[in-house]
């Protein structure tokens, strides 16, 4: 394989392609809103350089004139990382389709997932049987393609403009590789003359190369056209709505006592118990603030996620208790309950609306943990039932649940401050932008 020049400048330039996709998705992971995305696809890229590294290596020792099959102790090199790596790099690359896609699975199944191929694949290595590393990476690539396809056909969250970019580059990696692999481990049998073979074996780094850049510049595609759009919508709506109005209110006309002289109340000795008609009332009103594009304020009690024009938020998913991508919105405030609404189903999120702390105390006390919501956002200050009660309430009866709480509040005095932060709870400040709303909830979902 490595005897033609052509297929060693193959193989280094998959390497150094994967190595810029690392380091890519690294960097766009830090500054980005779509973290935890972007972080596992630095980790398949990683995982695909250490498959790639023993030919890399095996490269540049032919390109120097020792290739590792003239140079005993190093002639295990040629292939040890090529089975664990791929398992991983492919078991990565079926958990970030998943996500990219908005059909996230649980963490759990993600953490099993990723342990369990790169065991198999050390096993596969360490019991040295050639036949059954083949058989074993032919499968599992072969099932993560079709998986990965059949997520992304079947998901409304792909890339509409594009809607031939990210299926098409998983196929073309997922053929590219189990070509790859079938030559690699069965071309004496499925090739007697070798033909197709040495074509294989002289075109695969570069198709490898394409494959991966194709996947890398879909997934960049998706993260960038959603946060664009987030930006756009940032600046068409905000989350609270509008400026608080002071309207003062005259005071009442004084009525006259009805009784004699004699017994009306000497000035300074009215009961302190008594109520008094203050001289004057503030009221605060909230104006909304509509937008273009807002068509109908109200929001149902419990909505359906709506076609997304945009993904401003994580894609929900479903949690390992079983919880469904069902996000709580608890405001005494009908304008900031139906604007949080509209985020949340432009996001993909089915909804349910509660006016009082009470109201959805009752609703999540009795709930099954299949209709649990991923998400409970709840504003601080309300009448009644305020934050710090609705905390202590949920902590004595579904303490599951207190991980997934977002406090919404307009002011953060110092015992506020302590509180939320004694309880680890997440918080948006009012006013806030839809880029606030995201960037509290992908924190929620990377705990639960």
């Amino acid at each position: 394989m490595l005897e033609n020049p052509f297929a060693v400048l193959g193989i280094v330039l998959q390497w150094i392609s994967s190595l810029m996709l690392l380091l890519l998705f690294y960097r766009l992971g830090k500054i980005g809103t779509h973290r935890r995305l972007l972080w596992i696809w630095s980790a398949a890229w990683g995982g695909q350089l250490v498959s790639l590294t023993g030919f890399t290596l095996n490269a540049v020792a032919t390109m120097a004139g020792r290739p590792f099959a003239e140079i005993q102790s190093l002639r295990w090199l040629n292939g040890v990382y090529y089975v664990p790596g791929t398992m991983l790099f492919m078991a990565l690359t079926g958990i970030g389709i998943a996500q990219a896609v908005g059909r996230r699975l649980p963490a759990a199944v993600e953490r099993i997932g990723v342990l369990a191929a790169i065991a198999v694949g050390l096993f596969a290595v360490l019991l040295g049987d050639r036949v059954l590393a083949g058989l074993l990476l032919v499968a599992f690539t072969t099932t993560v393609t079709l998986g990965a396809l059949v997520r992304i056909i079947a998901s409304e969250r792909r890339t509409r403009s594009r809607p031939l970019l990210l299926p098409g580059a998983v196929l073309l990696l997922g053929t590219v590789m189990v070509t790859y692999q079938l030559i690699r481990y069965f071309g004496v049998t499925l090739d007697p003359l070798g033909d197709f073979a040495n074509l294989v074996h002289n075109f695969s780094g570069y198709a490898g190369a394409l494959a991966s850049a194709l996947l890398g510049a879909a997934i960049i595609v998706m993260v960038t056209e959603n946060s664009v759009r987030a930006q756009q919508y940032a600046q068409q709506e905000r989350f609270t709505a509008g400026a608080a109005i002071e309207t003062p209110v005259a005071p009442a006309p004084a009525t006259p006592d009805p009784r004699p002289p004699a017994d009306r109340d000497l000035p300074g000795t009215r009961d302190p118990g008594e109520s008094r008609q203050p001289d004057a009332v503030v009221i605060m009103v909230e104006a909304p603030v509509r937008s273009r594009d807002v068509i109908d304020d109200r929001a149902p009690i419990r909505g359906r996620p709506v076609a997304p024009r945009t993904a401003t938020l994580p894609p929900p998913g479903r949690h390992p208790d079983g919880s469904t991508s069902l996000a709580l919105l608890i405001d005494d405030e009908a304008p900031a309950r139906s604007t949080l609404a509209r985020i949340f189903q432009r996001g993909g999120w089915a909804v349910r609306e509660a006016a009082t702390g009470a109201e959805a105390l009752n609703w999540l006390v009795g709930i099954p943990p299949q209709e649990a919501p991923g998400v409970i956002v709840c504003s601080f200050k309300m009448p009644g039932l305020g934050g710090r009660q609705f905390h202590a309430h949920l902590q004595q009866h579904r303490p599951e649940f207190l991980q997934r709480v977002i406090f919404v509040t307009d002011g953060m005095d110092q015992p506020t401050a302590d509180f939320i932060r004694a309880a680890g709870c997440q918080v948006i400040r009012k006013p806030g932008t839809v880029e606030d709303v995201a960037r509290a909830v992908e924190q929620v979902t990377l705990r639960t």
